[in-house]
């Protein structure tokens, strides 16, 4: 979004089709777990969900990261690429905790080597790149700098 807002949309595409081949992820589920590594004795959907890790290398966290999807799909919206597939998915995300925000990740990683903990509970920051994403504000949300 940034790319595209200071008039590169060219570069813009370009990163968008990297990540898009790159930080894809797909046929996901949430499952129950009573390991304490990977507890989650609360939330279960068979998907199959698809969206975005948040990190690529060796030990980094393999989670469907909600928020960082809801971005991609902002961002695909706003280089208008086809958004069907991951609206769909991240619809039935949400639709895991009806009452609530969406959950953070499909399933709890926490990463020492990335100082980062993903847990399967509701978090407000997927909630509000939802949404961003299903209201596809204008102008972009950043204003170029001359």
């Amino acid at each position: 979004m940034f790319l595209e807002s200071r008039g590169q949309t060219t570069l813009a595409q370009q990163v968008l089709t990297y990540a898009d081949s790159a930080f894809a992820l797909s046929g996901r589920t949430i499952v129950k777990s009573s390991n304490s590594s990977t507890y989650n004795e609360t939330y279960t959907a068979s998907g199959p969900f698809s969206g975005f890790e948040p990190y690529l290398g060796t030990g980094a966290p393999t989670v469907l990261w909600t928020e960082g999807s809801a971005e991609m799909l902002l961002t695909q919206a706003d280089l208008g690429q086809s958004t069907t597939a991951l609206t769909n998915s991240l619809n039935a995300i949400a639709a895991v905790t009806p009452n609530d925000a969406p959950v953070q990740a499909d399933q709890v990683q926490v990463n020492s080597t990335y100082g980062e903990a993903y847990d399967v509970w509701p978090a407000a920051a997927a909630g509000a790149w939802l949404m961003l994403a299903e209201h596809k504000p204008t102008p972009l949300l950043f204003v170029p700098v001359d």
